[in-house]
């Protein structure tokens, strides 16, 4: 399945290549030397590009498609470097999410007060999205069709509506919300619990 995948990315990956490449203005000589690698590129009778994905690089991927390659320089068994490098791999992704998720690829503010402001939150949100992703780990390993973002979305719904100057929860747990609360650690119990204490300090 991981070699089918991979097959599949290789190929999305080059069909966007091979567009990029006829949409390009840049001379035909010079996308001949930037794809070499890859791609033969012509032009036909009617000047019009002609792109094709080189056969040795196909049979290249299908060949070592699923393999893996991990260089260190720890002189160590596999199992320690595979730890490594999945911890790597975490670091990497948390870094992907601080640029997309929490958009802080942009720092469109007005002074440096702000920016700090802005770095602290990401920050923060950053530990309890990946303390959450940790705690959901075995749930979205069985439960492929749901990602982090999809369990946020989950407890997004849990609101209160205020009845008669009481606020009260607008629906009852859903299955997925109690699965999400268990692996929090947090009861039912406790979400009636913060209930109250909105309303206490609320009166």
């Amino acid at each position: 399945e991981l070699a089918e995948n991979k097959k599949k990315a290789f190929f999305r990956k080059m069909q966007k290549a091979k567009q990029t490449i006829l949409d390009s203005k840049l001379d035909i000589e010079v996308l001949k030397k930037e794809y070499k690698n890859f791609f033969d590129i012509n032009v036909d009778e009617n000047n019009q590009k002609v792109v094709f994905l080189k056969e040795n690089v196909f049979e290249k991927v299908h060949k070592n498609a699923g393999f893996s390659i991990i260089v260190s320089n720890v002189d160590s068994d596999l199992e320690f470097i595979l730890t490594q490098y999945k911890k790597r791999d975490l670091v990497e992704k948390a870094f992907s999410t601080v640029k997309t998720t929490f958009d802080l690829n942009k720092f469109n503010v007005q002074d440096r007060l702000v920016l700090e402001s802005k770095m602290f939150i990401s920050f923060l949100a950053l530990i309890v999205r990946s303390y959450f992703s940790y705690c959901m780990k075995e749930f979205l390993a069985e439960n492929g069709h749901h990602t982090v973002n999809t369990l946020f979305s989950e407890l997004s719904k849990m609101e209160l509506a205020k009845f008669n100057k009481t606020y009260v929860s607008s629906y009852g747990l859903s299955k997925t919300q109690k699965i999400i609360l268990s692996a929090l650690k947090i009861t039912e119990k406790d979400v009636n619990q913060c209930t109250k204490d909105i309303n206490k300090n609320l009166n």
